[in-house]
C-alpha cells in the first residue's frame, strides 16, 4: 500500500514518528512497532528510501529485543529557504495539541510518539529513569565545555601538508632516482575558522 503524506515542518529538528498497528473494530489497535526518523540527517530535495526494523521498545539495550517486522518508506524533505530553516533551530520547537474523537485513536497517537514507556506516569521507575538521564547529561556537558573552549579560543589545530611553491631545487630519492617535492606542514584552526565564517554569515 503506497499512500503519500505531506507534513508541514515548523522546526527542522522535529523527528517523524511512525507507528504500525493491527486494525481491530471493537478493541484497541494492537501495536506492532514504531520508528523515529531523524530528518536532519537526510539530504534536501532528494528522494530517500529508508528501511527499518519494527520494535515495540525503542531502547536497543535490551538483549531480548527482537524485530516484529520491517517497514520501507520513501521520504523527501523540501525547504523553501534553507537559511530560515537553519535559523529556526536556534529557537525552541513550538508545542502543538492534537484532539482525538475517541480513546482508541488517542492510544494510537500516544504509542506512536512516546512508545510503551510513559514518561509522565508518576512511579518510582519513571523517577529513576529521569535521574539516570540527568546523570548522563553531566558527562556530556564536560565534552561540550572542552569542545567550546577549543573552538572559541582557537586551540584545536589540524595539520595540513602543502607543496612548497618556492622550492628552488628538487630532492632526489636515491632508491629510484625520482624527484620528491618539498612539502610544508601547517597547523591551522579549521574548526574555529569555519565557526567564525558561519557566524558572520548568519549575522
Amino acid at each position: 500500500c503506497n499512500v503519500p503524506f505531506f507534513f508541514n515542518i515548523n522546526h527542522l529538528s522535529s523527528p517523524l514518528y511512525l507507528g504500525v498497528f493491527d486494525f481491530d473494530t471493537g478493541f484497541d489497535h494492537d501495536p506492532i512497532g514504531r520508528i523515529s526518523v531523524d530528518i536532519t540527517t537526510l539530504p534536501h530535495n532528494t528522494d530517500c528510501v529508508l528501511y527499518y526494523n519494527l520494535y515495540k521498545s525503542a531502547r536497543n539495550t535490551q538483549p531480548t529485543r527482537t524485530p516484529q517486522g520491517t517497514i520501507t518508506i520513501r521520504v523527501r524533505v523540501e525547504l523553501d529557504n534553507q537559511q530560515e530553516a537553519l535559523l529556526c533551530n536556534l529557537k525552541t520547537p513550538p508545542r502543538f495539541y492534537i484532539n482525538c474523537k475517541d480513546k482508541k485513536d488517542f492510544r494510537v497517537l500516544k504509542y506512536a510518539c512516546d512508545g510503551n514507556f510513559n514518561v509522565h506516569q508518576y512511579s518510582l521507575h519513571t523517577i529513576t529513569k529521569h535521574l539516570e538521564e540527568i546523570e548522563s547529561y553531566q558527562l556530556i556537558w564536560i565534552y561540550i565545555q572542552q569542545a567550546l573552549l577549543q573552538l572559541l579560543l582557537w586551540r584545536k589545530f589540524e595539520q595540513i601538508t602543502l607543496v612548497n611553491p618556492f622550492q628552488t631545487h628538487e630532492i632526489t630519492n636515491s632508491m629510484n632516482q625520482t624527484p620528491n617535492k618539498e612539502t610544508i606542514t601547517l597547523s591551522v584552526p579549521i574548526h574555529s575558522i569555519l565557526a567564525f565564517l558561519v557566524g558572520i554569515t548568519l549575522i
